[in-house]
C-alpha cells in the first residue's frame, strides 16, 4: 500500500494542488473543498497575505464558502487589524508598505521621502514621494500620495489575483 504524506503549505500549494487540477472533477462532492484550496494557493503563493487587503481578501473568500464556524468574520477581521496595525507603528510612517527614505550630505539622518515598498512577488513598482524642507505640511502631503499609491496598487494586484 502506498503512502502520501504531505508536511507543508508550500508542499500543499505548490506541489499537490497543481497535481489534483486536471482531474479536479472527479472529487464530485468534495470539490468546493478543493476549489477553494485552488483559490487561496493562487493568494498565497502570490504573497497577497503580506498586506492588509489581501489578508482580508483571503479572509473573505473562506467566509464565502459554507461550513460550521466558531468565531465570525469581524472576530477574525479584528485581529488581522491589529496584527497590521502593530505592524505599521514599527514604522516611521506609521503605516504598512510604506518606509522612509533618509538623506545625505547635509540631511544625514533626516527623512526625505516616502517610499512604497511591496512584496517581491507583487511585480508593483516601488514608487518614492518626496518632500521640501521637510515642512510639515509639505511631509503629511508626501505621506497621503504615497498611502494612495499604496492602496491603489495593492487592490489592482489582489483584485487581479480572483
Amino acid at each position: 500500500m502506498t503512502v502520501l504524506t504531505i508536511e507543508s503549505i508550500h508542499s500543499t500549494f505548490y506541489k499537490l494542488i497543481p497535481i489534483f487540477n486536471p482531474y479536479s472533477h472527479y472529487f464530485y462532492w468534495k470539490y468546493p473543498q478543493y476549489e477553494l484550496m485552488f483559490r487561496l494557493a493562487r493568494f498565497i503563493n502570490a504573497k497577497a497575505h503580506y498586506t492588509l487587503y489581501g489578508f482580508v481578501t483571503i479572509l473573505d473568500i473562506i467566509y464565502s464558502y459554507p461550513n460550521s464556524r466558531l468565531k465570525s468574520k469581524e472576530y477574525w477581521h479584528e485581529i488581522i487589524q491589529s496584527w497590521f496595525k502593530n505592524k505599521a507603528n514599527k514604522n516611521k510612517s506609521g503605516e504598512n508598505n510604506i518606509q522612509a527614505v533618509y538623506g545625505r550630505g547635509s540631511l544625514k539622518c533626516q527623512i526625505v521621502a516616502w517610499k512604497c515598498v511591496f512584496p517581491i512577488e507583487s511585480k508593483i513598482k516601488s514608487k518614492q514621494f518626496n518632500f521640501i524642507n521637510n515642512i510639515e505640511s509639505s511631509t503629511k502631503e508626501a505621506l497621503n500620495q504615497a498611502i494612495i499609491y499604496r492602496d491603489t496598487s495593492i487592490k489592482s494586484w489582489i483584485d487581479s489575483l480572483k
